[in-house]
């Protein structure tokens, strides 16, 4: 995503931004539903991928190669949207064999569209591997979550996002991904309005520091960035 999008205003907290964007909704326009599938059907015509890929991909390979057990790696993907990111793991031949994975995203059409697009267009192999939830529930267990290209989009406090989070799962993950998050130099998270798809929405830069501090509180420590 370019940075040109951005107006120059920032703002101190979501609200304050929300009240500048008019009735507008991007996430859930199916404007923007249309657009992540033509992205996920890009994706499954490459060939050949650039060098330039989401480090959280070969990291996670690399835990499950060096696991000692033939054990199951069970991973949430919040926020994945219609599963462009688990397309591109097994396009790349990175989907390992142990690994099981859930997408979750809180606008249902997208993970909706892409169960459809999956099931159609994705060997059974790794189908059989893939969930796409509708819900989170108590039942459910993870090895690790995903955050992709999503933690700018978070409103809410980060403390009360990540235990709402934590409290809906069986127990919390041993692992966390980020992926594509903007980072703020100021001492505080800031707010600003982009436009994308012809549509105003509100985006979020965080104080790295800040979230590492919280991810700490947690019980996790930064291993990689």
């Amino acid at each position: 995503m370019s940075f040109k999008i951005f107006k120059k205003k920032i703002f101190n907290s979501f609200k304050e931004a929300e009240k500048n964007l008019g009735n507008q909704n991007i996430y859930f326009s199916k404007d923007y539903l249309s657009r992540n599938l033509i992205k996920l059907k890009k994706i499954n015509k490459i060939k050949k991928f650039h060098e330039y890929e989401y480090t959280f991909i070969k990291f996670l390979y690399s835990i499950l190669l060096n696991q000692n057990t033939k054990k199951t790696f069970n991973l949430l993907d919040y926020g994945g949207g219609i599963g462009n990111i688990i397309l591109e793991i097994i396009k790349k031949k990175y989907f390992h064999k142990q690994l099981k994975v859930s997408i979750f995203d809180n606008n249902y059409n997208l993970v909706k569209e892409g169960k459809k697009f999956f099931e159609k267009k994705v060997d059974r192999k790794y189908l059989k591997n893939i969930k796409f939830l509708k819900h989170l529930s108590k039942k459910q267990n993870y090895d690790a979550i995903h955050f992709g290209s999503m933690m700018e989009y978070i409103s809410e406090d980060d403390d009360n996002f990540f235990s709402s989070i934590f409290s809906k799962i069986k127990k919390k993950p041993t692992h966390i991904f980020f992926s594509d998050i903007y980072i703020s130099k100021n001492n505080k998270d800031f707010f600003v309005i982009g436009k994308y798809y012809k549509k105003n929405f509100v985006v979020r830069f965080r104080n790295i520091k800040k979230l590492i501090k919280l991810m700490n509180s947690f019980g996790y420590k930064i291993i990689d960035k």
